[in-house]
């Protein structure tokens, strides 16, 4: 598995050129009506869901509020919490009608994110349909070659880490001419390991490993993680423009090179035994203080936050 990692580094770092170089814009080949009805047809069925969504955290927190009882609960849960299962087909056939358009390619990735990537079966018409396996199968059989598909690549490494994942990314890192999917993708892949590293410190535990079933342990138990450095060098030299997924809301989204830079300081810096970097700050009495004054004393450091 090294060598193959050698060997994926290598391509990673010297395949493509500087960040400019290639990318033409994968939209250059839809007329402006296809790709306007496309993004008119992604945007009314998220605000819908959206919209949906809102109203039911608005009517639950009312409720809560006013100590509802949990029948109450659980009635606005069932009246009012949309399902996503129930607007899957329709995002799948904005691909359908205007295929590899970035809004259908959108809305492949709005089914994993909601749905992932398989495993969830339900009876449509008599037949079992997986949404998720669906949008998953044709993401990748059908765009693997579109500069969009960098978008899927976030999504994908969330949760549980899968076998089939890490060979997906490595081999688009591999075959990838777009600048945007190498960045990603190598962004994508460090999240993936590091998530690797968590999960192996479940694997003394029974419920976990009863949770995760037989194949995800030995995957998980037999995984090798790498040297991440690399990684994360190859993005900031190379890629650090790209935005790491779709904006959600009003939340900015990271780009790939400030959010390298971030995890490789992390990576050599804050670490037990490591000297803690110096922080400054104004206390809760107004005075700025500085962590360095503090150099050899105990000192106890409280991170909060309130949304």
């Amino acid at each position: 598995m090294k060598s193959w990692w050698i060997v994926l580094i290598a391509a990673v770092v010297t395949m493509g050129c500087s960040q400019g170089d290639v990318d033409v814009s994968s939209t250059s080949k839809f007329s402006e009506e296809e790709l306007t009805a496309s993004q008119e047809m992604y945007d009314a069925l998220s605000k819908e869901y959206d919209d949906a969504n809102k109203n039911y955290g608005a009517a639950m927190r009312a409720a809560q509020a006013e100590k509802a009882p949990r029948e109450e609960l659980m009635k606005i849960r069932r009246e009012l919490e949309p399902n996503a299962m129930d607007y899957a087909a329709k995002f799948i056939k904005i691909d359908e009608d205007f295929e590899g358009t970035p809004a259908g390619i959108d809305g492949l990735v709005w089914v994993i994110s909601n749905l992932g990537t398989g495993g969830r079966e339900i009876e449509v018409d008599g037949e079992k349909v997986d949404y998720g396996k669906t949008a998953y199968d044709r993401l990748f059989e059908k765009h693997k070659d579109s500069e969009e598909i960098a978008s899927a690549l976030p999504v994908l490494v969330r949760g549980m880490p899968k076998a089939d994942t890490e060979t997906t990314i490595k081999n688009l890192i591999a075959s990838t001419k777009h600048n945007r999917v190498k960045g990603v993708g190598t962004m994508a892949l460090f999240d993936f390991y590091k998530n690797i590293e968590r999960y192996k410190g479940f694997l003394d535990n029974p419920r976990f490993k009863q949770s995760a079933g037989e194949e995800t342990i030995e995957y998980l138990t037999n995984a090798e993680v790498p040297d991440l450095e690399p990684l994360l060098e190859s993005i900031i030299e190379k890629y650090p423009d790209f935005d790491y997924g779709k904006p959600v809301g009003d939340r900015p989204v990271d780009k790939v090179g400030e959010r390298a830079d971030n995890k490789l300081f992390a990576m050599r810096n804050l670490l037990v035994g490591k000297v803690a970097p110096n922080i400054n700050g104004v206390d809760l009495d107004g005075r700025e203080f500085n962590l360095e004054d503090y150099r050899g004393k105990v000192v106890m450091l409280d991170f909060w936050g309130d949304w």
